[in-house]
């Protein structure tokens, strides 16, 4: 099927360079050549400019420590942020994949300070900080 593709495509650029023959001027000296390759080297100069320097492509790499006292920190802000037990009032199911459910095990059982932490009070706060976090665009993008 993709050889049938390839000669059809093939055989569409041959009818429209066949057709194009007709609108494409032709030279008939030297000069006439000479003259469309100063043209043509204008047009690249004014498009490309020879006086600006390549970009040169540099990998930005930040290289900092994080000493154990600001992760000790970034861990009890995470703690207070989503590892607090919520009071769930009316509760309702919500449904994850069987993958996403054992990364929410494994981060209550081992980042938790509390056996009363669940997967539920977590995905309760990952939600409540998400609309907090997050109120202002959704009120205008409802109103999109």
């Amino acid at each position: 099927m993709s050889i049938k593709n390839n000669e059809t495509k093939e055989s569409e650029m041959q009818f429209s360079d066949e057709r194009l023959k007709d609108f494409i001027p032709t030279s008939k000296s030297h000069e006439d050549d000479e003259s469309l390759a100063k043209i043509a080297e204008q047009v690249a100069g004014e498009r490309f400019p020879k006086d600006i320097p390549p970009r040169k492509e540099e990998a930005i790499t930040v290289a900092h420590r994080v000493s154990s006292k600001q992760r000790k920190l970034s861990l009890d802000e995470y703690r207070a942020t989503f590892l607090q037990v919520p009071r769930i009032v009316n509760r309702r199911p919500v449904f994850v994949s069987e993958e996403v459910r054992q990364q929410l095990d494994l981060i209550v059982l081992r980042l938790s300070e509390t056996r009363r932490m669940s997967v539920t009070g977590l995905l309760e706060n990952i939600c409540r900080h998400h609309i907090e976090t997050y109120k202002d665009d959704i009120e205008q993008w409802r109103k999109l």
